[in-house]
């Protein structure tokens, strides 16, 4: 049976039994009444509170904001960004870190690609951290999605139309951990998903798999968000981190909040295969970008 870990398969009664049951729980707490009221005003909001995770459309969506919303000022309705819809967006450290390591990770890719014919993504959401390099020096190319979300890889063709991406694409629906490839490929990018895995092993795990995928000396680009002890606090806005704890902690109880350090990742892996593993931080080093290499003579 296929999971979802980021978030549940949504419906409507879903979302009015979600509403409900966190009205009764909260009904002496105005601050949090207030905060769950204006979550119901905006889409993402709605669908934070029924899946308490986002999937790889939300994921897009937050990713691209500095460039569509938060320019345009409207959301991805169409609509005017909400008061609360706008501080999320652009004020939760966690949302902003999450839009500087979208752009870290195409700077990083960027500099990979010359020398890539095959590239690979999971879960792949609407993949356009790939989708949106630039390929013109590139002859061949072909991009790997692998998703278990049905909707989100039948979406991914649309969304290489937006980007004008003239390789071929190849969409497999399988889960992280055991999906196959034809034959080995240049590059593997993965983000987010480790964030919701809570046992250290099931993540070493994931980055086997990871590297079996990888041709020796190919590359996988990831992330993994640091505790909060290690955050720079002089680069966080305190009340917008006071707000985020007030949503995504205390009323909704979000999925994504396993926390690894430098250290661990860097141990889970060498012991998955890779070397010459370097890290990027975003400002808040909140949450990083690692790049590593897959070792030559690994046998994974």
């Amino acid at each position: 049976m296929k999971q979802l870990l980021a978030h549940k398969a949504a419906s409507d009664i879903g979302f009015t039994t979600q509403v409900e049951r966190l009205r009764t729980q909260f009904k002496e707490s105005p601050q949090y009444l207030s905060l769950l009221e204006e979550l119901c005003q905006f889409p993402l909001g709605r669908f934070l509170i029924e899946n308490k995770g986002i999937d790889g459309y939300w994921t897009d969506v937050v990713v691209n904001h500095p460039t569509r919303g938060r320019v345009k000022g409207i959301n991805s309705e169409g609509e005017p960004l909400t008061p609360l819809e706008q501080k999320v967006l652009d004020e939760a450290p966690t949302f902003l870190a999450t839009q500087q390591r979208y752009q870290i990770f195409r700077q990083q890719l960027q500099k990979l690609v010359p020398d890539c014919q095959r590239l690979l993504s999971v879960p792949s959401g609407l993949m356009s951290e790939l989708l949106s390099l630039d390929y013109a020096d590139c002859k061949g190319v072909e991009l790997i999605a692998v998703d278990l979300d049905r909707n989100i890889l039948n979406s991914i063709a649309e969304n290489a139309k937006n980007y004008s991406f003239k390789g071929e694409l190849q969409l497999i629906e399988d889960d992280a951990w055991r999906f196959e490839v034809d034959k080995q490929v240049d590059v593997i990018t993965s983000n987010g998903l480790n964030i919701y895995v809570e046992k250290d092993e099931k993540v070493e795990a994931l980055y086997r798999q990871y590297c079996k995928a990888l041709k020796p000396n190919g590359h996988f680009v990831g992330s993994f968000l640091t505790p909060i002890d290690s955050w720079d606090m002089d680069k966080i806005n305190v009340e917008a981190l006071q707000l985020q704890k007030s949503i995504f902690v205390d009323l909704l109880g979000v999925n994504w909040q396993q926390y690894r350090t430098e250290k661990l990742t860097r141990e889970q892996l060498e012991r998955a295969g890779f070397v010459d593993i370097e890290f990027i931080y975003d400002e808040a080093k909140i949450f990083p970008t690692f790049v590593a290499r897959k070792q030559a003579l690994s046998q994974n």
